[in-house]
């Protein structure tokens, strides 16, 4: 039954399970009841070419994943009968391994200060380096979560001194994404590049003053090489947490860690079952200087890429099926939404939820929610045009711009000036791309831009000539034709026509192989008959026509210069 709610698959740990792999793991474990767990899991792996940067087969992630899927009822996992070997606790170490001594000098008196890596779950260091937590760490020696590596605090002259670890970051937190300040897509993609400082350890008996700190900056130093030699990439954030109860966080401030605020301290259980232990001081330190443009760079997922619903029960299911939202809630939200736009379209939300509290709550939450923007919607409205622009051999992409007065409303964010005249008119600037059959029915956008132009630069066109086309605003005839290039890459048995006014023809310089036609509006009935004939012949061979242009100046009839002018009409089919 759980299956039947996910439609389209499901989003989980960054990858993307469609039906027919939930079906093959499902015929997998029917067939096999004895499977092991690591062996189904490569299996999965493989089946979905799911490795890491290194080439490595992710059979961690994988197996969380299936674990999730087990939780929700859509799969069932193979019975463990047996504990593994990690999951046993070994006897503890005893003797000399462990023989710690009583250390109180200055810093420059213990010689080098080294971080020995732990190789594996296996080795003497990794026996010593557990017994050390677990006898004097509040929190033991783990498990550790994900991607990790521990590191055993030796000196020349004294020995060890302690141990410290990073591990996976958390994977949700507010004050973190905030700070930060990256979408839900961009924290999915990069989070791998966020590190925890899971374990961090000064023995006891080790009284050094200004060690602490030192260990924390060799670690970050050293921290980006040693992860890119074992995971095949490099971490560039990292994180801690410091319980304020307990500690003051002071070998954290003198290593230039930031603190950034406390995490929630939920009083509920999680999902696995833990309890909070309070809450928490957050404290993060860069590792490169470039570190928030690397976290928030966001997917690229190819047009027409994500998985529409199969059987979709109505056209808004059919429309936004494929929206890029990890939160199913979100995608019922939305279906919801549609349908009651659609009914009362043009009403105020509070109307078009039909007055109940409740739906106009959810509707202005989803609105206000992080994964939820313009782009976002609109990517699925788009691939939901593009299928049915593929049932035409020709297809018109006209694009023009307008504006949103916002005058009304001064209390508004965001808002720019949209008229040159000193009216003070304030709003965003629209200019958007649809898509029109020959016969003048509308398919879909195809391409939509919304911007706020910036006071300060206002004045800008008189340099235009000294500026290159990315920063004028122009370019956005040029950014909508390479939107309709994309969606004639994926229709081959379609030709788009991208069609804009006189000031697209400006940008005609900018554009290889241009197959933009501009096309200005006729004043004059001769024009119209002109217009009207060339348009049978829009998508045909080269031709020549006589057209009566308005003048540029003045836009009524009684005002208006005459002027003649040819016209060439010509298109090429798209390569």
């Amino acid at each position: 039954m759980g299956l039947l709610r996910y439609k389209a698959g499901m989003e989980i740990c960054g990858q993307h399970f469609r039906l027919g792999v939930i079906n093959r793991i499902r015929a997998t474990v029917n067939a096999d009841p004895g499977i092991s767990r690591r062996a189904l899991s490569r299996q999965v792996c493989e089946w979905l070419n799911w490795r890491g940067a290194n080439g490595k087969l992710k059979e961690m992630s994988c197996r969380k994943a299936l674990m999730e899927l087990a939780r929700r009822e859509v799969i069932s996992l193979p019975v463990i009968d047996k504990a593994y070997a990690f999951q046993r606790k070994g006897a503890k170490i005893t003797g000399s391994l462990l023989e710690i001594k009583e250390v109180a000098c200055p810093l420059r008196d213990l010689g080098n200060v080294d971080l020995i890596p732990v190789p594996s779950r296996y080795s003497k260091a990794s026996r010593i380096w557990n017994d050390m937590m677990n006898t004097y760490h509040y929190l033991g020696a783990g498990p550790l979560c994900g991607a990790q590596i521990r590191y055993l605090i030796g000196s020349e002259v004294y020995g060890w001194l302690g141990g410290i670890s990073f591990s996976s970051a958390t994977w949700r937190l507010k004050a973190r994404d905030e700070w930060i300040g990256w979408s839900e897509a961009a924290r999915r993609l990069n989070l791998q590049r966020v590190v925890c400082n899971s374990r961090f350890l000064i023995l006891p008996t080790v009284q050094v003053a200004n060690l602490a700190s030192h260990v924390l900056s060799v670690s970050a130093a050293g921290l980006g090489d040693d992860w890119r030699e074992r995971y095949g990439y490099a971490p560039v954030l990292l994180e801690t947490f410091v319980d304020p109860i307990a500690f003051r966080g002071t070998c954290y401030r003198g290593a230039n860690w930031v603190y950034i605020g406390r995490t929630a301290g939920r009083k509920e259980p999680y999902p696995n079952g833990k309890i909070s232990g309070g809450k928490k001081e957050i404290y993060v330190h860069p590792l490169c200087r470039d570190w928030q443009a690397i976290l928030c760079t966001e997917p690229v997922i190819a047009l027409g890429s994500k998985p529409r619903l199969e059987n979709p029960q109505d056209w808004a299911e059919e429309e936004f099926g494929a929206v890029d939202v990890y939160d199913e809630r979100l995608k019922k939200r939305l279906f919801m939404l549609a349908n009651d736009f659609f009914a009362q379209p043009g009403v105020l939300v509070p109307q078009a939820c039909s007055g109940s509290q409740a739906k106009t709550k959810g509707a202005y939450r989803f609105f206000d929610n992080n994964q939820v923007n313009m782009k976002t919607l609109l990517k699925a409205h788009v691939e939901a045009s593009m299928e049915r622009v593929k049932a035409h051999h020709i297809v018109l992409a006209v694009q023009d711009t307008t504006t949103l007065n916002y005058t009304a409303h001064p209390a508004t964010d965001g808002l720019g000036p949209i008229s040159k005249k000193h009216d003070n008119a304030v709003g965003l600037v629209l200019h958007d791309t649809m898509a029109f059959t020959v016969e003048g029915t509308p398919l879909g956008l195809l391409d939509v831009q919304c911007w706020a132009r910036d006071p300060q630069q206002a004045g800008k066109w008189k340099y235009r000539h000294r500026l290159p086309i990315e920063e004028k605003e122009s370019f956005k005839w040029l950014k909508s034709y390479r939107a309709v290039a994309d969606v004639q890459a994926l229709c081959p048995e379609t030709m788009l026509v991208s069609i804009g006014d006189r000031e697209a023809a400006s940008t005609n310089c900018s554009m290889k192989r241009s197959r933009i036609l501009p096309v200005r509006k006729c004043w004059f009935e001769q024009g119209k008959r002109e217009a009207a004939k060339s348009n049978r012949f829009i998508c045909g061979t080269s031709y020549q026509v006589n057209r009566w242009l308005g003048s540029r100046r003045f836009m009524c009839l009684a005002k208006a210069r005459v002027q003649r002018a040819r016209l060439s009409l010509r298109y090429a089919l798209p390569k």
